[in-house]
């Protein structure tokens, strides 16, 4: 981005650190996105590995196992349900 030049300093120090919280915001965004999606990626792996079980067994297991790997309780759920149904 080009910084322009006529700014007094603390304006464009404003302006700089402006920019570079929306970049973090974004990046939080893309990262959380793509979080998600292997989250449902390695749900519906295991799910596969579970084979034949009772649904509420089956479900029982998966929300154990993404709690284990750091998901909280909102996401587990819905992903559990998305993969489960």
């Amino acid at each position: 981005m080009p910084l322009p030049r006529n700014l007094p300093g603390l304006a464009l120090c404003a302006l700089v650190l402006a920019a570079l919280a929306f970049e973090s915001a974004r990046a939080g965004r893309l990262l959380g996105a793509n979080r998600r999606l292997r989250a449902v990626e390695i749900t519906s792996l295991r799910a596969a590995q579970l084979g034949n079980l009772p649904r509420a067994a089956k479900r029982r297991r998966l929300l154990a196992y993404l709690a284990r790997r750091g998901f909280t309780g909102s996401e587990i759920g819905a992903i559990v349900k998305q993969v489960v149904g």
